[in-house]
This record gives structure tokens, C-alpha cells and sequence, in this order.
């Protein structure tokens, strides 16, 4: 067999293994569903763990964390729009007006910034404390929810969720690395996706519902395939409480200004693009001028050291943050 034929071959044969495993996985994702969300394994190490590709993982977000919370920023918007998801959300009450929303985005927040700066394995770390906030607010809120909702067979922050959940919050950076201004290697990405394999084990996720588990290649498969099948599908009929919702978050952020660069409109059409769908967002003059101030912002800090370095710089000064080496 010629060296043409051979390549060809290796490359059918690698996606259709790549494709059998992204079904294999969703299947599996699926039976999470009946599946409690906390696996109950302690705040450990995990078996054969690499610490230093975690921190690898830990630095990388350090050095794009301005880019890196807005794509978790972007995907909290339009993950707003899946009706698990929301339906959370909208139970706990915490997040329906301006000021709670803002209070409690923070919050959520403030724990990712901990997981990423601080030291989750040593006990009694604020890290390491709130994975297990985290942890018990999740349980609290399973327990609550199974109380107040009439179908009792039906698990409320499953092992699906969850998984689904965890995509929000590294997904959109490793599908997307260049376009939120980030330059960096496979190696980078896959560090990451480490980085998020190890936060997910501490909050609960089982190996097999947790789409980080398997490495860089593994993830994009699921997390592109979540984009498409879950969240693509859910933006176009989200449920009735979503222009609620997401008006009180970003209402939360800008305070009401008009001069703002975050609007739904232009959060949503920037995330379809990516997408390469076909919803058509009618934007308006100003919303439109949005639109491409997000991508000169994004184009700049990936083509400037300096502002990529200043804007960095200004999240962790914002937030009082110092990166814990351990």
C-alpha cells in the first residue's frame, strides 16, 4: 500500500474510531441521567494522578485569565438556554434580579478562581474548602429540588448535568483558543482539559460521565458534539424563563448602562458563528458595532502581548488574586 493510501486509511479509520467513541460517550452521558450527581469519593488524589500536568493546567489559566473567564462568561449565556440547566437556576431564586444575580455570579466565580489559583489538595485551603461548599451546595440543592418537583424517579443534578456543566466552563476555550485571543499548543489545551478532569473528580463526576477524563481529543469530540446536539438546539427554542434570566445577568454586569459591550443579541451571535449555524440574529446599528468590537478586542490581545499581559493583569488586581505554587 502506497504512503497516500496508508494516510487515507489511518485517517477514515481514526475518525471512525473517534466517532464510535463520541456515541459510545454520549451514550454513557445519557445514563447519567439515573445516575446520583456526587460520586461520594473522597477529596483524594485520583489514581496514577500527574500533578505537574495539572498545574500546567493552573498556569495556563493564569496566563490567558482574562480570555479564559469570558468564554466561561459567553457559554454561561447561552448555557442559560438549556432547559436542565436553567431549570436549576430558576428554582433556587438566586439569580432572577439584577442584584442577586450579580451577588451569585461572583460567588460562582470566586470559587473557579480559587480552584484555579489556590491548592484544592491541601486541607483546610480556601481551595480546597470550597470544593466542598461547592459540593454540599449541589447536594442541597438535589435534595430540594427532589422534595418540590412531582416526578420523584427523576434525578436532579445528575451525573448527566454535571457533565454537561463542565463543558461550560473549559469547553468554549479549548474549542475556540484563537478566537477569545488565546495562543498556545495542543499541549496547553490538553493540560487544561486536565486541569478540569481533576476539578470535576473533586466535585463528583464519575470517570465515565466526565468529558475530560480522556484528554484534549476526547473532549473537543464531546464538547463539540454537546454544542451541537444540546446547546445549538436549546438556543433555538429556549425555555420562557431565558430572556428573564440572562436580561437580569447581564443587566447585573453593565448596571443598566447603554454604553456596554454585553447584550444577549451580540453574545448569541458571536456564539453561532463559532458554531457555523445557520440562526440569523437580527442585530441592531449598536448591536452591530458590538459585534465587531468583540472581535477587534479578541484579535488584539492575540496579536498583543502587552494588552493580553495588561488585561490579565487587571482581573487578578480586581480580585485580589495571588497564584499559590505548590
Amino acid at each position: 500500500m502506497c504512503d497516500g493510501a496508508y494516510l487515507h486509511v489511518y485517517a477514515v479509520t481514526k475518525e471512525f474510531h473517534s466517532a464510535f467513541l463520541r456515541i459510545m460517550f454520549l451514550r454513557r452521558l445519557e445514563d447519567g441521567r439515573q445516575r446520583h450527581g456526587d460520586s461520594g469519593h473522597p477529596l483524594e488524589l485520583p489514581p496514577n494522578f500527574d500533578m505537574t500536568k495539572f498545574h500546567r493546567g493552573r498556569r495556563f489559566f493564569k496566563d490567558n485569565i482574562y480570555s479564559c473567564s469570558k468564554a466561561m462568561f459567553f457559554s454561561l449565556v447561552i448555557g442559560m438556554s438549556i432547559p436542565e440547566f436553567l431549570e436549576a437556576l430558576v428554582f433556587t431564586e438566586e439569580t432572577n434580579t439584577p442584584a442577586k444575580a450579580l451577588k451569585r455570579y461572583l460567588y460562582t466565580y470566586g470559587h473557579v478562581l480559587k480552584w484555579h489559583y489556590g491548592n484544592v489538595w491541601q486541607k483546610d485551603s480556601a481551595a480546597h474548602n470550597s470544593i466542598l461548599l461547592v459540593r454540599s451546595m449541589h447536594e442541597k440543592v438535589r435534595n430540594k429540588m427532589h422534595a418540590a418537583k412531582s416526578n420523584k424517579d427523576r434525578l436532579f443534578l445528575s451525573q448527566y448535568d454535571m457533565g454537561v456543566v463542565l463543558s461550560g466552563f473549559m469547553g468554549g476555550v479549548i474549542m475556540y483558543p484563537n478566537f477569545g485571543g488565546i495562543i498556545c499548543s495542543r499541549n496547553d489545551l490538553d493540560d487544561y482539559v486536565y486541569f478540569w478532569y481533576a476539578i470535576g473528580y473533586l466535585l463528583g463526576i464519575e470517570d465515565k460521565y466526565n468529558i475530560c477524563a480522556n484528554g484534549l481529543d476526547y473532549a473537543l469530540t464531546v464538547c463539540k458534539e454537546i454544542e451541537q446536539d444540546i446547546v445549538y438546539k436549546s438556543m433555538k427554542t429556549p425555555p420562557v424563563e431565558y430572556t428573564e434570566m440572562t436580561n437580569a445577568l447581564l443587566h447585573s454586569v453593565t448596571k443598566g448602562r447603554s454604553l456596554t459591550l454585553l447584550t444577549v443579541p451580540v453574545i448569541s451571535a458571536l456564539s453561532i458563528d463559532l458554531m457555523e449555524q445557520k440562526i440569523v440574529y437580527s442585530l441592531s446599528f449598536s448591536d452591530t458595532v458590538r459585534y465587531y468590537t468583540w472581535k477587534v478586542i479578541f484579535f488584539s490581545i492575540r496579536h498583543c502581548f502587552f494588552l493580553r499581559n495588561m488585561l490579565n493583569k487587571i482581573v487578578e488586581k480586581a480580585h485580589g488574586l495571588t497564584f499559590v505554587s505548590f
